[in-house]
């Protein structure tokens, strides 16, 4: 898959609009997008030629600041993002988190699936005649749901987008597009393209797993050390958590009380574990807008206005990012003055949750 060159991204950054979907949504051949000369892509409607490391490097660059200029007008992610936050515990529940959208409180985990799983791209040599398997094929016998499988690259924890997950019958069906399963090794600024029917560019083998949110790791509580000693490390005591109400999800308002967890169960008590109020209450959780094609088309619109260059050679994509970048005259928002971060201005203007920054009945 398209995947940014190592330290292009800050630490612990999240993208929520990926390369990959930017393709999609844009109309970009997925072969070149990837690198990779296909010859029954039709150049001339798509791409003068294959989008560079470079140019993906800078795409995402432009993807993140777009997300986080929105975000931090609006309040709360673009995208399903995690968090981890504290909150004073001076007074009762309810607790409000700061990221709007609650999806799920918990830690998110990774558990495996199918280790060094061999991928089948039927019988080489390839030719057009005789072209490989594409999509490639991934099936793994489990009960977890598709919104919980990732597919990865083989020994890291980098995913690999599918153009498809289905499950029926306790097995789960994965398509990947041949041309996202290039080589990391190989995603560079050549001058000429990866062959797509060469065998030595593309994966061997993917990882496949449940990444979920786990709930045992999702909220504590905390006390300072009593009496203090050289350790440094708070007291804790497992949080479990509720969600309920008209808005709760909306505007992230959960319930935390104490309780003990065991296989998969949480018991509530009603005691602390130590003699005083915890000083504050820890939370993990992710949060963030459900993917939609008008939102992800804003964050497009307005990193078109931030990249003072088109981000590749296709047509298509030049003729929106001229459009997104034109400049409007005597028109001023806080995202900018052209096109596309007007449009993206004015929706979010409107998107925010709340009114006046203040929620009616919540503390």
């Amino acid at each position: 898959m398209a995947r940014p060159s190592d330290n292009v991204l800050p630490d612990l950054s999240q993208l929520g609009l990926t390369l990959d979907r930017y393709q999609e949504l844009m109309g970009i051949d997925v072969c070149a997008f990837n690198g990779v000369n296909r010859p029954t892509d039709n150049r001339d409607s798509f791409c003068n030629s294959i989008v560079t490391q470079t140019q993906r490097d800078d795409l995402a660059v432009f993807l993140l600041q777009a997300e986080e200029i929105r975000e931090e007008e609006l309040g709360y992610y673009v995208a399903p993002k995690w968090r981890s936050e504290e909150q004073d515990v001076a007074c009762n529940n309810p607790f409000m988190l700061e990221k709007k959208y609650l999806i799920e409180v918990g830690y998110p985990t990774w558990s495996i699936l199918s280790e060094d799983y061999a991928l089948d791209y039927g019988v080489p040599p390839f030719t057009t005649d005789d072209p490989p398997t594409d999509p490639v094929v991934v099936t793994v016998v489990t009960s977890v749901s598709t919104s919980e499988i990732v597919v990865t690259y083989p020994d890291e924890k980098v995913p690999i987008k599918p153009s498809s997950i289905s499950a029926t019958g306790g097995i789960v069906t994965i398509h990947i597009p041949r041309c996202r399963l290039v080589k990391p090794e190989y995603n560079d600024d050549r001058d000429e393209a990866l062959s797509y029917f060469s065998e030595e560019y593309f994966l061997e083998t993917v990882d496949v797993w449940r990444y979920y949110a786990d709930p045992s790791a999702g909220a504590e509580f905390k006390w300072i050390q009593i009496p203090c000693d050289t350790d440094c490390i708070p007291n804790c005591q497992p949080a479990c958590t509720v969600i309920s109400g008209a808005r709760a999800y909306e505007l992230s308002i959960i319930y935390a009380y104490p309780a003990t967890y065991s296989e998969g169960v949480f018991t509530r008590t009603n005691c602390w574990a130590y003699k005083t109020i915890p000083n504050s209450l820890s939370v993990t959780y992710r949060s963030g807008k459900r993917p939609s094609i008008n939102n992800e088309l804003l964050t497009i619109h307005l990193a078109h206005t931030l990249m003072p260059y088109a981000p590749c050679d296709c047509n298509v994509v030049r003729a929106k990012w001229e459009a997104d970048f034109e400049l409007m005259e005597r028109q001023f928002t806080p995202y900018g003055s052209r096109r596309g971060s007007i449009d993206a201005w004015l929706a979010d203007s409107r998107a925010k949750v709340g009114q006046g920054g203040m929620f009616p009945g919540v503390r």
